[in-house]
């Protein structure tokens, strides 16, 4: 047997649920994944398809240009699928944080910089 991810990994039980087309019927199906013959190739190929999956849901949330600044940044696998707060979110959260504190005249000062800022990216 040659010395390679697949063969390590073997054969692999796992129990998942679909909903079928129609939208209302479930399935559960218990099957077993034989990865013996795949090659080291294929399983990092695998793997980074299941990361960029788990990656685009929070993405989904980021702007065009947060995503693009994106671009060649490494990810750190496990942390693919967590939630991204755009500038936006940090923003508004900030704020929130702030009169939750009791500093509203802090919290009113960013709120009217942030609302600035984006006014002034409407008119360009």
């Amino acid at each position: 047997m040659a010395n390679t991810l697949g063969a390590a990994i073997g054969l692999v039980q796992h129990t998942f649920k679909t909903t079928l087309a129609d939208g209302e019927t479930s399935v559960t199906v218990k099957l077993g994944f034989d990865f013996t013959s795949a090659t080291d190739a294929d399983i990092k190929s695998w793997l980074v398809s299941n990361r960029i999956i788990a990656f685009q849901r929070p993405a989904r949330l980021l702007t065009a240009s947060e995503l693009g600044a994106l671009d060649g940044q490494t990810i750190i696998a496990t942390n693919a699928g967590q939630k991204i707060q755009s500038k936006h979110a940090k923003i508004t959260s900030a704020i929130a944080t702030l009169r939750a504190l009791g500093e509203t005249s802090a919290a009113d000062e960013l709120e009217a910089k942030y609302n600035e800022k984006l006014e002034s990216e409407k008119t360009e």
